[in-house]
């Protein structure tokens, strides 16, 4: 009788450990990107598309009055505003307050340069406001201004550009007009006109449009 082998799996090893399985490959991370942004297209103008129409244009003749006032506000000595007469006529309308100490002193004595520099101080700063805007209604005014001056087309303002104003003759009928003395008259007068400045018939200058039959707008301009 064949004896049995007493130790019949003493060839497997028993350990005391749990046996270990091989871990699944470890994969390389890919480098993380970033999401590729497309920039908004924007819509050109098709050449077929017709451009947007400009405003008509016509040419005017612009008035120059001068007026005395009782007083104006913040006791300016002098002040100027484009107004649109009854006629629908374009008036670059000057105020002298005769209540302003300097003012009624150059009045009263006479005194036409001192007046004359006031005023060109005010139109300085009028056409001043428009400087580098030649395309706009006020650059057009510039223009004709200084050339009816007859001063050299340079960047002029302010100060720089009114002495050359008063030195000019463009207020040559000041001398002349009976707002001093006195008894000064109170009307409005024709200092110069600016004739046929090509303007738009739809002005840029806000007091120069006409809403309706009743109601004008106000600016400073």
């Amino acid at each position: 009788m064949p004896m049995r082998d007493p130790t019949p799996n003493s060839s497997k090893v028993r350990s005391a450990f749990t046996p270990m399985k091989p871990s699944a490959p470890v994969q390389s991370s890919k480098p993380v990107t970033s999401p590729v942004v497309t920039p908004p297209t924007t819509v050109s103008r098709s050449a077929s598309q017709p451009a947007e129409p400009e405003e008509p244009v016509a040419p005017f003749d612009i008035v120059v009055t001068l007026r005395l006032a009782g007083e104006l506000p913040n006791a300016e000595p002098v002040r100027v505003r484009s107004v649109l007469g009854k006629g629908g006529e374009r008036i670059i309308q000057l105020w002298l307050n005769a209540g302003h100490l300097v003012v009624s002193r150059s009045l009263t004595r006479a005194d036409t340069l001192i007046i004359k520099f006031l005023l060109c101080l005010a139109l300085a700063e009028y056409i001043g406001f428009w400087r580098g805007r030649a395309r706009h209604d006020g650059g057009a005014l510039r223009e004709a201004i200084i050339q009816q001056a007859a001063i050299e087309p340079e960047n002029f303002w302010g100060i720089s550009l009114a002495s050359r104003l008063c030195a000019s003759n463009l207020l040559r009928t000041l001398d002349t007009l009976p707002i001093f003395g006195p008894s000064p008259s109170q009307d409005s007068h024709t200092l110069f006109t600016l004739p046929a400045v090509r303007l738009r018939e739809r002005s840029e200058l806000p007091n120069w449009r006409v809403r309706n039959a009743q109601k004008k707008e106000s600016t400073n301009v």
